[in-house]
């Protein structure tokens, strides 16, 4: 059993919602592709949605609407195993910065939400080479940094539409009371003094 990587899930400066596949919409999507999706996967992206891992590598999913980003249609677009069933196919799921992508090896039926093997090819390469066993291997990997050249960190930025004006300011107001929460007891009571000489000179 993997441990699972604790992630610090953050959001644009002009702050986003995230799409969020519903289990429709996963299963409509294998149907579809005749394929099934890792457990492990499919909890992901149902908590977190699409988007991107250490600054650097994107996690794609189903469409959930016309205005979804990384979805795994257009990402699958270009790939020619996709319209019948094969015993051995490479499945994209992600991609880098620099076009780079990884694949689920799906070998024989695929019936269940059984761990797929994860390769990575590079953009100008031909060959995939062997990248992790599992999806929370491959989670824990990207968040290390390793072999893709990339300082170790824990976050993820969602992709989607951007918050309306109400939802930023609430956004905004929930990250200085975070802020202010880390201060010292002593900068809290200046803050407070500061407001209480300026409400009195309204």
């Amino acid at each position: 059993m993997q441990a699972k990587v604790e992630l610090q899930v953050i959001h644009p400066l002009g702050g986003c919602v995230p799409a969020l596949p519903t289990a429709k919409v996963v299963r409509d999507f294998e149907r579809a592709y005749t394929i099934f999706f890792p457990q492990s996967y499919v909890d992901f992206i149902r908590t977190h949605g699409p988007g991107e891992l250490n600054g650097w590598v994107r996690i794609h999913a189903p469409r959930v609407s016309k205005k979804s980003m990384l979805t795994l249609e257009e990402l699958l677009a270009g790939t020619n195993d996709m319209s019948h069933v094969s015993s051995d196919r490479f499945v994209p799921f992600a991609t880098t910065g620099g076009g780079d992508t990884f694949y689920w090896r799906f070998r024989g039926p695929a019936s269940s939400r059984n761990e797929h093997t994860i390769y990575y090819r590079e953009r100008t390469a031909i060959d995939r080479t062997l990248f992790s066993k599992t999806f929370a291997a491959f989670i824990k990997s990207i968040c290390a940094g390793r072999r893709l050249g990339i300082k170790p960190a824990n976050v993820y930025q969602p992709f989607g539409k951007p918050l309306s004006q109400s939802q930023l300011n609430k956004l905004i107001l929930e990250r200085r009371r975070e802020a202010l929460a880390l201060l010292p007891e002593s900068e809290k009571a200046k803050i407070a003094q500061n407001k209480a000489v300026n409400r009195s000179r309204r």
